[in-house]
């Protein structure tokens, strides 16, 4: 991290952050798109106990790289709903 001069250099390092992580949910993304080849049932979708490991490992990473575990939390707990959603609809069309 670099100590900014001004808010516009702030919101450019924001911008430049963000810009990688969309680029890594898009990847996400794919991988998740590939998941659903392997799953036939819903309940293959949405799986708790996998849901919680992804959960805790992003916790443990988050204080390692000094984040709130919480606000990691949030985000997955989030991308994971919207992933699972997504899931859903693609599984529907192949029922």
């Amino acid at each position: 991290m670099i100590e900014c001069k001004s808010i516009e250099e702030v919101r450019d390092c924001i911008n430049r952050i963000d810009d990688q992580i969309v680029r890594l949910i898009a990847e996400r993304s794919q991988y998740v798109s590939e998941a659903i080849k392997y799953k036939k049932l819903p309940q293959e979708v949405n799986v708790p106990r996998r849901n919680e490991e992804i959960i805790q490992r992003v916790r443990e990473l988050s204080n390692h790289y000094g984040l709130d575990p919480i606000i990691a939390e949030g985000v997955y707990r989030s991308m994971i709903h919207e992933f699972v959603q997504f899931q859903m609809k693609e599984l529907e069309k192949r029922i």
